[in-house]
C-alpha cells in the first residue's frame, strides 16, 4: 500500500494543534489564539482583519467570531480603518502584547526544535511540498 500523504499531514497538523492548545491552555488561550497574537505582533504598519483571514485561510465570519472573542477578552482592539471605513484594524492590546511575549518562547522553541532536526535543503523540500497542498493544485 502506498503512503498516503494527504493522511499524514492531517495527522502532522492534529499533533501540532493539540501541542499548541495544550500550551496555550496555561494562558487561557487556544492554539489559534496564541498564533494570530504572534501574527498581530510580527506585522510591521497595520493590520486588517482581511490580512488574519488570508494568513490562516479562514472565513471572514470565522474571522470575525475569533477576533471578537479575543476583543472581549481584551486580547485584541479593533476599529474602523481610517483610509477605508468597510475594513476592520485590528491591534494588539497591551494585555496582548504580555500574552504574546509570554508564548513566544514556545513558538521560538517549536521553530528551533524542527531547524535543528532538518538540514537546509530538507527544509526547503518540505515547504516546497506544503506549498504544494497549501496552494491547492491537488483536482
Amino acid at each position: 500500500m502506498e503512503t498516503n500523504y494527504g493522511r499524514l499531514i492531517k495527522l502532522a497538523d492534529n499533533q501540532l494543534i493539540r501541542q499548541m492548545d495544550e500550551y496555550a491552555r496555561q494562558y487561557d488561550l487556544t492554539g489559534t489564539q496564541m498564533s494570530i497574537l504572534e501574527f498581530l505582533a510580527s506585522t510591521e504598519g497595520v493590520c486588517l482583519q482581511r490580512d488574519i483571514e488570508a494568513e490562516f485561510s479562514i472565513r471572514r465570519s470565522t474571522a470575525t467570531v475569533l477576533l471578537q472573542r479575543m476583543q472581549a477578552r481584551d486580547l485584541v482592539k479593533q476599529a474602523r480603518f481610517a483610509k477605508d471605513g468597510r475594513q476592520k484594524q485590528v491591534t494588539l492590546t497591551t494585555k496582548g502584547k504580555q500574552l504574546q511575549q509570554a508564548t513566544q518562547a514556545y513558538m521560538d522553541r517549536i521553530q528551533a526544535g524542527f531547524v535543528e532536526q532538518f538540514t537546509a535543503s530538507e527544509r526547503a523540500d518540505f515547504e516546497r511540498m506544503l506549498q504544494y497542498w497549501i496552494k491547492g493544485v491537488v483536482k
